[in-house]
């Protein structure tokens, strides 16, 4: 029986906050909160199209396919306008380059 690979999203998470947004960008709370915001609404989403929860999510469940989900969720389940939109896609745009 072989031992599957650890899954490297939460520390990539972890310090995406920890170390570029807070220690390298140094981005006021307000935006990191934003962005934290962003990231506790797509690992939901994610976690209810999936059916697995968050701390079992994937690399390869952050696709484009599914971002475009979760910005066409935002709108029309949400109920968010486009600044709204955008600004969610720009959180998980800078933490996918």
């Amino acid at each position: 029986m072989s031992k599957s690979a650890p899954n490297p999203l939460p520390g990539l998470v972890q310090n995406f906050f920890a170390q570029h947004l807070i220690s390298q960008r140094q981005l006021s709370p307000c935006t990191v909160a934003s962005y934290r915001d962003t990231f506790r609404l797509f690992f939901a989403y994610r976690q209810a199209t999936a059916h697995r929860p968050a701390s079992q999510q994937r690399w390869e469940d952050w696709d484009a396919p599914h971002v475009l989900g979760f910005l066409e969720h935002l709108e029309q389940e949400r109920h968010c306008g486009a600044a709204t939109r955008n600004i969610r896609l720009a959180a998980l745009h800078g933490f996918m380059r």
